[in-house]
């Protein structure tokens, strides 16, 4: 008979990552930190950031391939600091993405207006010339 595999554990780990990774524009320090625990059924809980929130479906699809059950914590945690500080947006930027949100908004009344949050990633992104 085979040995049975525990299905507790933890497990951590941290990595530096840039905006090449697919993820957005994230940069920065990547922390993991995953727990499981012996359950009847899968239960799966997502504790993402902001940045990385567009990531949750294909994580939660790449668990259901792995795992059958247990409840499962996972934990992710982005440090942009670790690559310098925020930049401030600058006035020319801001009245910028106030003109293109009200564009949107005239267009598309039930979107959200952009958060302080988005605000400060878009400001701390590269410039990229016009095509």
């Amino acid at each position: 008979m085979a040995a049975a595999l525990s299905m507790t554990g933890y497990a951590t780990m941290q990595g530096s990552i840039d905006g090449s990774a697919g993820v957005a524009s994230a940069s920065g320090t990547l922390g993991l930190e995953i727990r499981s625990v012996n359950g009847r059924f899968l239960d799966l809980a997502l504790r993402l950031p902001d940045e990385l929130r567009q990531a949750e479906p294909a994580l939660r699809e790449l668990i259901n391939a792995h795992l059958k059950r247990g409840k499962v914590e996972l934990r992710v945690s982005l440090d942009a600091s670790a690559h310098g500080a925020l930049r401030p947006p600058s006035g020319p930027m801001l009245r910028q993405l106030s003109q293109l949100q009200q564009e949107v908004l005239a267009h598309l009344p039930q979107a959200s207006p952009l958060s302080v949050a988005e605000v400060l990633r878009l400001s701390s992104q590269p410039e990229h010339p016009a095509a």
